[in-house]
């Protein structure tokens, strides 16, 4: 094909989760790392004490250096979140709501412009039902995180937190169910694949439920100053 294809719905889709609010107005993965290598740890150091009591001394000041680092690392962190609400005006559970919001948008953009350039019509076609697969996988991984993550601590915040989830989903169910469609078409032209590729991103934009949360714009303009949602909401 001679364009890179913008899929728009896939692309504007923090704009579709903005549009719900009216217009009058890491962890668990390191966490089970950290857990492993505690009990290896753990366990060397018991080898460790029955073999010397000097080795026994050597494990328990390692230890009680890494609780120190821990520690500090800890308190960096909680300084970092503190210095972030502090400077946004926005409290902690809406800085984390909104950043990870923000990134789950971020890495969903990312398949939105499939460059077909100089691709063969087949390959153009698979390059779309990749890009499909990824936006609708990636949209379901936000609403999976957006699900066990606490709402922002705003006015009407539950309300916002469920029009992300609502989209999102729609997104994700339009889109894979795109990618199983585009990939049993057997275009005769781009003008075929084309037509094919407008229809579902008019379905996908069509899709959109009208949740609707009432967001004060000062919150709003405070988010899109977050690091994370600088290019995302902006």
């Amino acid at each position: 094909m001679k364009q890179r294809i913008v899929l728009t719905a896939a692309y504007g889709a923090a704009f579709l989760v903005l549009a719900a609010c009216s217009q009058s107005v890491q962890g668990s993965a390191q966490v089970g790392s950290t857990t492993a290598t505690s009990t290896t740890s753990s366990a060397s150091t018991t080898s460790s004490s029955r073999t010397s009591t000097t080795s026994s001394r050597t494990s328990t000041s390692t230890s009680t250096s890494t609780s120190t680092s821990d520690k500090s690392t800890t308190d960096t962190t909680d300084s970092t979140e503190t210095e972030t609400s502090s400077s946004s005006g926005l409290d902690s559970d809406t800085v984390y709501w909104f950043t990870t919001f923000c990134q789950g948008i971020s890495d969903l953009t990312q398949y939105a412009s499939p460059d077909t350039t100089g691709q063969t019509l087949a390959q153009a076609q698979q390059t779309v039902v990749d890009a499909y697969t990824n936006i609708s996988l990636s949209a379901e991984t936000t609403v999976e995180v957006l699900q066990q993550t606490p709402p922002p601590g705003i006015a009407n915040g539950g309300d916002l937190a469920q029009a992300a989830i609502d989209r999102l989903s729609s997104l994700s169910d339009v889109y894979g169910k795109g990618a199983q469609s585009i990939a049993a078409l057997t275009p005769a032209s781009e003008d075929d694949l084309k037509a094919a590729i407008d229809a579902i991103e008019k379905q996908a934009t069509d899709a959109q439920p009208n949740t609707i949360a009432d967001v004060d714009p000062a919150v709003l303009a405070a988010a899109k100053q977050l690091p994370d949602c600088r290019k995302v909401l902006n």
